[in-house]
């Protein structure tokens, strides 16, 4: 690859974000580009390096062998550069995270006003969902997953375990004559998962029939499976940091001779390398998860 110092830094950034994505179209909604002006940067990148970048056919592109070397050195050496201007800029900083509907209002939304009031320039960008990978695909900044047994290993910083047990308003237990564990199969269990697995996994763990357990309602969130339990409507299977604020405030209570089981763990993805907002972020999230495990 010849040395140019005449080389665009502003091509090399569009070739990293075509590389990243494996797409031009990608890269040009990314960029707020036509697809026709990446093309041209990355044929003026080519011309001026010497070198074929990109492998073209049938309408995809693929990586050359230097295309590959560029786009490993060359993505770390912009990221430092994006790094070190947010840090001698002025301060202004937006941090797109990524997390899952439930967390976000039950957890994240409600604990980043002191962290906001620590960093007035700091503007987040919240994106919800369940998705795996936004972080390496170059949709987010900074991602919480979710992650269920087996499937523990991947980058990222492990956040909190998911703590879970059987949750319900205190007139159902009342109501329906909940006296020990063996009254689990009176309450009505609320579905909020494919196929159940939280509650099958659950039911394994404490060595219960999942089969005797007798479904009601159905809902497609944690959030208004949990809503759905404070009305009375039956028994949802949640962590403390998901539904802490109800159990705290006495509309929903831990169903007795049950303990918190793990169901699965969260777990912290930041962009590499990570702006310094961006580990402070990383940071406060630990912490304020370290105070809900003691709790």
């Amino acid at each position: 690859m010849q040395a140019d110092n005449r080389i665009s830094l502003n091509a090399v950034r569009v070739f990293c974000v075509v590389a990243r994505h494996g797409s031009i179209t990608l890269a040009a909604a990314e960029l707020s580009l036509t697809p026709s002006a990446v093309s041209h940067q990355l044929k003026s990148l080519e011309t001026q390096t010497g070198v074929p970048l990109l492998i073209r056919s049938n309408n995809a592109i693929a990586l050359s062998e230097a295309g590959r070397r560029l786009y490993e050195q060359a993505s770390v050496g912009l990221g430092i550069v994006q790094s070190a201007l947010s840090e001698i800029g002025d301060g202004d900083e937006t941090i797109t995270v990524h997390v899952s509907t439930s967390l976000a209002l039950r957890w994240a939304i409600p604990i980043l006003e002191s962290f906001k009031s620590k960093h007035p320039g700091l503007g987040i960008r919240f994106q919800t969902g369940k998705q795996i990978g936004v972080v390496t695909r170059g949709a987010a900044d900074l991602s919480i997953e979710y992650r269920r047994p087996g499937h523990y290993k991947g980058p990222g910083t492990l956040l909190c375990p998911d703590m879970c047990r059987p949750l319900c308003a205190p007139s159902v237990l009342q109501r329906l004559g909940y006296r020990d564990r063996s009254d689990v199969t009176k309450l009505p269990a609320l579905s909020c998962t494919t196929d159940n697995w939280d509650w099958r996994l659950w039911c394994e763990i404490e060595n219960i029939r999942f089969g005797d357990l007798r479904f009601s309602d159905s809902f497609d969130l944690d959030d208004t499976a949990l809503r759905a339990a404070v009305s009375g409507l039956g028994m949802t299977v949640l962590s403390k940091l998901i539904a802490g604020a109800d159990t705290d405030a006495g509309l929903l209570q831990a169903l007795p001779g049950f303990e918190p089981v793990e169901l699965g763990r969260y777990y912290i993805v930041t962009r590499i390398p990570p702006s310094r907002t961006m580990e402070k972020l990383q940071d406060w999230f630990l912490d304020a998860a370290a105070e809900y495990r003691m709790s």
